[in-house]
């Protein structure tokens, strides 16, 4: 039985506050196992090793007016370029572009890294980037919403037999909503920048065991028309947009492809103490019915 978790996220819990310009360089070559050293300025280098968070073939759905539009995508050209730090907890993408060094994503749980592509090059041709100090928000999901069996316990014993995995991956689709995806003028852009995202949450939980989990991004929806949201003046309303939520991934087959479902917006979240909430739902393989948790 899989659980499929439907959170929905704001991205505007995260907004930056300084600034500072740097020329970042690779000062030690790449090793047989694609693994290298980057040099971002005199306090902070990483080392960087290969990254592996997208399914080899990742579903990309947009949502228009007139409906759904899917396209599967080859990632082996994408995940070629994704790495992290284990020791900084760094994700980032890397590219060369007319032969000069493109960096952007997490340096770590504080500092954001991008490329400034207008700007003038340093002599030896290398791309001024930008680092950005972003404010630490702490979420937590004390307020989620709790799962209210209507089964006995002894039913529930009965269906559910727990079994004893020494590995979890976790198949993840996320939706970006209007607000959101808005910011990204091509599919890569938004594809790239969600595999950024999901690659710093596999470091976050690099160290659990008993099972090890990690998190594989199956599908993508850009979403052009959001249906499923319950706006209110310029908020999103998040109960209401969760419980629609439910019934458009069902209604959608996504509870088919993948077990975990997460929203991201721009929009401001309405009714919330707190930045993110989460509906848990209990759903078995090859079975459209769902249960709220």
């Amino acid at each position: 039985m899989l659980r499929l978790i439907l959170l929905l996220g704001s991205v505007g819990s995260c907004w930056a506050q300084k600034q500072l310009l740097v020329f970042p360089r690779i000062v030690e070559e790449r090793t047989a196992m694609g693994n290298f050293v980057l040099r971002i300025n005199d306090e902070i280098t990483l080392n960087l090793e290969g990254s592996r968070v997208l399914a080899d073939n990742l579903l990309f759905v947009t949502k228009q007016h007139d409906g759904h539009h899917y396209k599967m995508i080859d990632t082996a050209r994408i995940q070629e370029h994704l790495y992290y730090d284990s020791h900084q907890q760094s994700s980032v993408f890397v590219t060369h572009e007319d032969g000069a060094l493109l960096v952007k994503g997490i340096i770590n749980h504080k500092l954001r890294i991008k490329p400034l592509l207008e700007s003038e090059r340093s002599s030896d041709g290398r791309v001024l980037h930008s680092i950005i100090e972003a404010e630490e928000i702490w979420t937590s999901y004390k307020d989620a919403l709790p799962y209210k069996s209507t089964m006995s316990t002894t039913r529930q014993n009965r269906i559910y037999t727990p079994r004893f995995v020494r590995e979890f991956v976790v198949e993840v689709h996320i939706i970006s909503d209007e607000r959101h995806q808005k910011y990204f003028r091509r599919d890569i852009d938004l594809i790239e920048y969600l595999s950024i995202m999901l690659n710093a949450v596999n470091r976050i939980f690099v160290d659990m065991t008993g099972p090890a989990i990690s998190f594989k991004l199956v599908g993508i929806t850009r979403s052009r028309n959001d249906t499923f949201a319950s706006p209110f003046l310029d908020t999103v309303v998040v109960h209401e947009t969760l419980e629609r939520l439910v019934d458009y991934t069902s209604a959608n087959g996504i509870l088919k492809h993948s077990d975990l479902v997460y929203l991201i917006t721009g929009a401001n979240l309405a009714s919330l103490r707190n930045r993110m909430k989460a509906y848990v739902l209990r759903v078995k393989k090859k079975e459209k019915k769902t249960k709220h948790v």
